[in-house]
């Protein structure tokens, strides 16, 4: 058995290239030794949203703290603290702040070669802005 700080899990950006305000910290991953799924903790400031993107796996999501809500090509569901979602494998998604604080969730999805951030493909512009106010961060 194993305890993680998640604060002490150092950030890194989210795809190849980073998304402006968005923090990523892998807690348990097949480099850490988990041989099923990954954990990872994001944080996302006011105004930001992940990068719109899809992937061959399931992803679940437990929000922490904050409000905003998850967009794809059917439309936009809003969720808050406490609440949890679900995205299919191949489900075009993106996560926004829509609150005044930032927004933490936990992630969970399936460890394999293929779940590499910089693997994930981007289709920006195909769903929203990758912010959704005029200043990100």
């Amino acid at each position: 058995m194993r305890v993680v700080k998640t604060m002490d899990v150092p950030p890194q950006p989210v795809g190849e290239y980073g998304t402006p305000g968005v923090v990523l910290r892998e807690i348990f991953t097949a480099a850490t030794g988990a041989p099923t799924f990954a954990l990872r903790h994001f944080e996302v400031a006011v105004g930001c949203a992940a990068h719109a993107h899809f992937h061959p796996w399931e992803h679940e999501v437990y929000i922490l703290e904050g409000e905003g809500e998850i967009v794809g090509e059917d439309g936009a569901a809003s969720f808050r603290a406490g609440d949890s979602c679900y995205t299919a494998p191949n489900e075009l998604h993106q996560f926004r702040n829509t609150g005044t604080t930032t927004l933490r969730f936990l992630c969970a999805i399936p460890n394999q070669p293929s779940a590499a951030l910089s693997e994930t493909p981007i289709r920006e512009g195909e769903l929203v802005a990758t912010t959704v106010g005029t200043r990100c961060g």
